[in-house]
Parts: structure tokens; C-alpha cells; sequence
């Protein structure tokens, strides 16, 4: 991987999409890691205020790793964002405001940032498992929904002139989709 300095890296993606795996790959090959919001336990437990602050502190220690190779982050203030419109619809607008706001305002320009979106069909998400096995969701209508939100999510990042790199994940080998995460993260600026 060349070089590049203060360059923080996004994976995104539904559950199952390849995030752990793209963002472990990164950090095998010299970016600093982090896990951008907390757990899912955690999650549910927090109040909706603390899950916020959370993600933002680990954002800026991201952004403060940045240099030489670069950050990588396994979800982000974005899957928290999309963690919520799943879970408020009808506020997504202003949810997703809110994030970009809060989002912004810690770039302030000096940080290359870029969301590499992992696109995988529903189907197949549904019959992958995490690390430890688990899958959280009970149906595959829930990913369909949770594609649905991050497509309408990523597609408003777009609008708003963030770097969003999309990358297909339905079936291809595993070493095929390590190189394309690397291809992608050595070619971004």
C-alpha cells in the first residue's frame, strides 16, 4: 500500500456485507483500525445521545491516526445515522442532517475521507455470519429494509459531494474481494 497522509477510510454496508472482513484486511496491510460506533449490545443499551457522542470520539481518534497509511473504520457515524432512520423513518431527513452536521464539522477540510460501500444482495447477507457466528437479523425482510436505508443513505452522501465507493460483494471469491478493498484503498484520495 503507498502512501498517503491524513486519509481516514469508511466501510459501510449492511450486516453480512463484508465490513470486519474489508476493514481487518486493511489493517493487516498498515492502517490503524477502529470499530466506529459501539456495539450492538451497546448500542441498544445506550441512550440515543450517548451512542452519538460515542461515535464522534471514535471518529476523532480516527482522525488523529490518520497519518502515514491512514485509518480504516469498521461502520461509522453513517451506520449509526442508519441505525436510527431504521428506527425512526420519518424523521430521516433530519437524522441524516444531524449526522453530516456533526460529520463535517470534524473534517473541517484538512482530512481525506472516503466511504467504501459495500453493496451485497439481501439474500446472500442473511446467510452470512460474523466472526462469532452470529447473525442478528431474524428475517430477510429486515435486510431488505436496512438495504433500502443505507442505499437512500449513500445516496444522499453522493449528493452532498462526499467521496462514496461502491463495491459489489455478492459471491466473489474472498481473496478477490481483499484485492479490490485494497485496489480501492490505495487509489483513493
Amino acid at each position: 500500500m503507498r502512501e498517503r497522509n491524513n486519509r481516514v477510510i469508511i466501510v459501510e454496508g449492511v450486516q453480512g456485507s463484508g465490513k470486519t472482513t474489508a476493514s481487518e484486511h486493511l489493517a493487516q496491510i498498515g492502517c490503524v483500525s477502529f470499530r466506529g460506533i459501539p456495539s450492538g449490545e451497546e448500542l441498544t443499551a445506550n441512550s440515543e445521545g450517548e451512542n452519538w457522542r460515542q461515535s464522534m470520539v471514535i471518529f476523532e481518534r480516527a482522525i488523529e491516526a490518520s497519518e502515514g497509511l491512514g485509518s480504516v473504520m469498521d461502520r461509522s457515524i453513517w451506520s449509526l445515522v442508519a441505525y436510527n432512520i431504521g428506527r425512526k423513518p420519518a424523521h430521516r431527513s433530519l437524522i441524516y442532517n444531524l449526522g453530516k452536521k456533526m460529520f463535517e464539522r470534524r473534517l473541517d477540510g484538512k482530512i481525506n475521507c472516503a466511504v467504501v460501500f459495500l453493496e451485497v444482495n439481501p439474500e446472500i447477507s442473511f446467510y452470512r455470519e460474523d466472526g462469532r457466528g452470529v447473525h442478528s437479523h431474524r428475517l430477510v425482510e429486515d435486510v431488505y429494509k436496512e438495504s433500502q436505508v443505507y442505499q437512500w443513505l449513500m445516496e444522499n452522501l453522493e449528493r452532498d459531494g462526499f467521496n462514496v465507493i461502491h463495491i459489489k460483494n455478492n459471491d466473489i471469491p474472498r481473496e478477490e474481494f481483499l484485492d479490490l478493498v485494497e485496489r480501492v484503498a490505495v487509489t483513493t484520495s
